[in-house]
């Protein structure tokens, strides 16, 4: 949230950039609740946030591209949002790490 803070104009792209991969986590680990859960209540209510969040992604996606031009705000689940994705380097990929 800090980033947030000191975000200069557009604040409103900041926080799609920072949203869409925060709202893709969620749908990644309520699909695996969907599979793996043994309540039914937790089944329920993963398939409800999948379903929630997947249409706000799909909204935030929209004013992006409405907004601003482009997408960006698609950075995927391993990015933070600023284009400096937290998965490993291909340096480190070509060594196993």
């Amino acid at each position: 949230m800090v980033r947030l803070r000191s975000t200069v104009p557009p604040f409103d792209r900041a926080f799609i950039d920072l949203m869409v991969p925060h709202h893709e986590s969620a749908v990644e680990v309520a699909r695996l609740a969907e599979q793996h859960a043994t309540r039914t209540e937790v089944k329920q209510l993963a398939q409800a946030i999948a379903e929630s969040q997947q249409r706000e992604i799909d909204q935030l996606r929209h004013w992006r591209q409405s907004w601003f031009g482009d997408s960006r705000g698609d950075t995927g689940p391993m990015t933070r949002g600023d284009g400096q994705g937290s998965s490993s380097t291909p340096a480190a990929d070509e060594h196993g790490h």
